[in-house]
């Protein structure tokens, strides 16, 4: 993948969504994130990840459990490669998401309160690894090209932890443990 926009993975039409950020970016992207401070200075689509990533953090939890606040502290560690958003939303995803998908209707924040929504996250059929990988090695980025740590999160992943270990290379997790009556709390406020 090094410096290769053309290697994107392909999306299988049946599992296409619209792209939040277009196909492909720009071809100074890379020169201009370095412009504002703070702001990840290196992307995935410019860098071999396969080989580079030795490590992947998979940070696992409930919805509405500070996930996100942690993603994002990690983002600013020099050692870490990170995604944006949630890996369930980036583009060449493929898995099933409760948002679109008519089996788990209104199941975003509540995945795990029905059975038949627990069926669905937990069918691998439904997931293709080495193509969602390579789509988030894309859309990764970083402080320091040598970053060696692979950090994502998306709390339906607490379902698939097996396959997540079985699917990326020296897999790590992190489980976090929140109150449960401030998930709650949290899911009915949002």
């Amino acid at each position: 993948m090094t410096g290769r926009l053309s290697s994107f993975p392909r999306i299988r039409p049946e599992l296409r969504r619209p792209p939040s950020r277009g196909p492909h970016p720009p071809a100074d992207l890379e020169e201009r994130a370095g412009e504002s401070p703070g702001k990840a200075d290196f992307l995935g689509a410019f860098h071999d990840l396969e080989r580079v990533v030795a490590t992947h953090l998979f940070v696992i939890c409930a919805t509405n459990s500070g996930t996100t606040f942690l993603r994002k502290a990690l983002a600013t560690s020099r050692r870490t490669w990170n995604l944006p958003w949630e890996g369930r939303k980036a583009g060449g995803y493929v898995g099933p998401l409760p948002a679109n998908d008519p089996e788990l209707a209104d199941g975003d924040r509540i995945w795990a309160s029905r059975r038949r929504w627990l069926d669905v996250l937990e069918d691998p059929a439904k997931y293709d690894w080495p193509h969602t990988r390579k789509a988030w090695y894309f859309q990764a980025h970083a402080r320091d090209p040598a970053a060696s740590v692979f950090v994502q999160k998306t709390p339906e992943h607490l379902l698939v932890v097996d396959a997540l270990a079985r699917h990326f290379r020296n897999a790590r997790f992190l489980f976090m443990v929140r109150n449960p009556y401030a998930v709650c709390e949290g899911i009915c406020r949002t």
